[in-house]
């Protein structure tokens, strides 16, 4: 942790979240406590501390009956806001493979944990695609099918979250929809609208405020980028939610930037239609 010291600052974020994934924390919780609060910028202590939750939850393969107590005790112990996004993470690498399992498990969770949880679990069933191989099925190999099985995957597994999560569910699965769509691939986006209108107007409401995040997570740094493809969004009600949740991420005082994002401009977005021609890539 001392080598961030030495990083450009622009690029610190990216170190230190980078250690916090892959963080590996001494046994002795106090030790490791006062050994980030040492080496660590406090403005960066918040991605070590989420990795010491993570490795805890994947070391205690995401039982709650041992994740909970530990995550209530390192809370006291380091300051930290909530254990949340440490734990989520954590009990995805841990069972994300095995999803009816991990969707089980994260049911057992106080139901405070829910809205993470599942979020990330659908998250982790959105981008899960059939394996093409020479010998797969001709259905398997054409675009289309390989796509839309991500979102068949999501629905099949549906019956392992709670009511009362569903929608965070379904938050994570548009996420990651739109992460695996190129922002120009309109076409793509239709497909992800018509999806969202399948569900109620909560989930709808939810599945766009993951697209917001799915366009933060792409292009946050790069406004003219970022208003482009809230533009490629065609239906208006999804639109201002992407532009409202975008607006609230930008005044979240709990980013972890080590430089403040340039200021977004987002008045006037129009909505464009799908037949033109898509917007031109930006300068580099």
């Amino acid at each position: 942790m001392v080598r961030g010291e030495a990083i450009p600052r622009e690029l610190r974020i990216h170190f230190y979240d980078g250690v916090g994934h892959g963080f590996e924390p001494p046994n002795d919780v106090i030790d490791t406590v006062e050994t980030i609060k040492l080496y660590v910028p406090e403005q960066y202590m918040m991605a070590i501390h989420e990795g010491v939750l993570r490795h805890h939850t994947m070391m205690s393969n995401g039982d709650p009956e041992l994740v909970v107590p530990f995550a209530q005790k390192y809370l006291r112990l380091s300051g930290l806001r909530d254990p949340y996004n440490g734990v989520r993470i954590g009990l995805q690498r841990t069972l994300g493979g095995q999803l009816p399992e991990a969707l089980k498990v994260a049911s057992s969770y106080p139901e405070e944990y829910w809205p993470a949880l599942f979020e990330e679990l659908g998250w982790r069933a959105s981008i899960h695609k059939p394996i093409r191989t020479p010998d797969a099925p001709a259905l398997l190999l054409d675009d289309d099918a390989y796509w839309r099985a991500a979102m068949e995957w999501v629905l099949d597994h549906q019956q392992y979250v709670p009511n009362e999560a569903y929608c965070y569910y379904i938050h994570g699965a548009a996420r990651g929809r739109a992460l695996d769509y190129p922002w120009q691939d309109r076409h793509g986006w239709k497909r992800i609208q018509d999806e969202i209108n399948g569900f109620d107007q909560t989930c709808q409401t939810t599945a766009y405020q993951g697209i917001g995040w799915a366009l933060f997570i792409q292009a946050a740094h790069h406004p003219a980028l970022l208003k482009k493809m809230l533009q490629s969004i065609t239906d208006d009600t999804g639109q201002s939610i992407v532009k409202q949740t975008l607006e609230q991420i930008q005044d979240s005082p709990v980013r972890m930037d080590s430089e403040p994002l340039s200021p977004w401009n987002l008045d006037g977005v129009t909505i464009t239609d799908l037949t033109e021609a898509a917007p031109e890539e930006p300068e580099k």
